[in-house]
């Protein structure tokens, strides 16, 4: 890294972004596709391909969301003020959470559609209320988030970062990681 906080030179930094805004693109649109097709299809409605259209929704706009790193990075620095980086952040880790419980959900549900013929007819049959519940918790989970991230200005510029300086977001961030 030289004196100007940069890593890379110039144009292989050009092409980096490209590339990246490339593949960010390419993620946001195939999977716009994959749930439009799924959620336009009625043969394609079963209880399992609504997750996975729930799941490529969330990572579409989690590929979204990734833009506004790559327009700072662009940018050699954080632009978009500390609100937008705290909401960032906020629809960063809660789309991530939202994924992984998603993930959780279908797994569970293919368990129990094989080996729990029981507890899937009656029980977890009610696939709204359970992505519901899901997104609830992912945006419970993601509220310390708003208050851990912070634009700090440094040498380099303004970045976005987590600004612990608190001792009890510090345990809440290892809780939240654990």
């Amino acid at each position: 890294m030289d004196e100007n906080c940069h890593s890379l030179d110039e144009s292989s930094s050009k092409v980096a972004l490209v590339l990246a805004s490339i593949t960010l693109i390419i993620a946001v649109l195939l999977n716009i596709i994959l749930a439009f097709t799924i959620f336009s299809d009625k043969k394609l409605r079963k209880r399992a391909n609504i997750y996975l259209a729930f799941f490529s929704v969330s990572l579409a706009l989690l590929a979204f969301m990734f833009g506004l790193d790559v327009i700072s990075i662009g940018y050699n620095g954080w632009i978009f003020g500390n609100a937008i980086c705290k909401i960032s952040a906020y629809a960063v880790e809660t789309l991530i959470i939202l994924s992984t419980l998603i993930l959780l959900w279908l797994c569970l549900d293919r368990y129990l559609m094989i080996f729990k013929i029981n507890l899937y007819q009656k029980r977890f049959n009610n696939v709204r209320l359970n992505l519901g519940s899901t997104a609830v918790l992912a945006c419970l989970f993601g509220v310390p988030f708003l208050f851990i991230y912070e634009e700090i200005k440094d040498k380099c510029g303004n970045n976005c970062i987590a600004g612990i300086n608190n001792k009890v977001l510090s345990q809440v961030i290892f809780l939240l990681e654990v």
